[in-house]
Formats: structure tokens, sequence, C-alpha cells
């Protein structure tokens, strides 16, 4: 998780679509780079073979007077990468510290991450 400086809470690294951005999970490789620095991981097997993220998520933003941006509704296509890497470099201007975390501590303080975490638990059992 890393901490969003703006909304003063950890996250998962995400952000916006860009006109270079050729997919949604172009875009969330690309986000994840660029704040975590992280160079060595790897779309989960569901993702991938689906093309498809593992939760949509719709929550409002608040406004941002620095970025002259008033508030707004996210919608977050959350996918799931799994990485061995831990050379993490912050983009320090969006994200200022990072915590591995465990799964528990996300379900319990994360609603909405809860629902993908239990839907690959799910799909999980259905490979098995």
């Amino acid at each position: 998780m890393i901490f969003h400086n703006f909304l003063q809470k950890y996250l998962q690294p995400g952000g916006h679509l860009e006109a270079s951005d050729n997919s949604l999970i172009e875009a969330a490789q690309r986000e994840i780079f660029e704040e975590t620095g992280l160079k060595n991981f790897k779309l989960d097997d569901w993702c991938l073979l689906n093309q498809a993220p593992i939760l949509i998520d719709t929550h409002k933003i608040p406004a941002n007077e620095k970025k002259n941006e008033a508030e707004h509704f996210h919608h977050d296509f959350m996918f799931i990468f799994h990485s061995d890497d831990s050379d993490i470099n912050l983009q320090i201007e969006e994200v200022s510290s990072f915590n591995w975390v465990n799964v528990q501590e996300i379900i319990k303080n994360n609603p909405h991450i809860t629902r993908a975490l239990n839907k690959i638990d799910g799909l999980n059992k259905l490979k098995n």
C-alpha cells in the first residue's frame, strides 16, 4: 500500500488513464511503476486470461485546488499483480510512504478491497 499525500491515507497504487495507454492493464502497469518504481511484477493469471479487472469500484474524490480539479467520481478498475521485488522507489510528489500490508489488515480497513480479495479467493477455489 502507498500513502497518498493528497488523500492522506494508504491505498493501492493507481491513477488515471492517459492518452498514451493502450489498455486499462497497461495503465495499471504504468501507475505501479510510476508510484513505486517496481519493475518486476506480473499480472495475476485470472486477470490475464480474462483480460479483466478483479473489481470495478466507484467512489467520490474530493476537490483538489492545487490540481484545479473539482470534486468528481473515480471508477477504479482493480487488477491483481504479483511481485517478489522489494526495491521500492516512491514518486514523492504524490506518495510519501509505503507499507507491505498483511491481507487481514487490508480486509479490516478497506471494504471495497475486501470484495476483490473475496472474489479472488472464490475464483481460486473454482480452479482447485
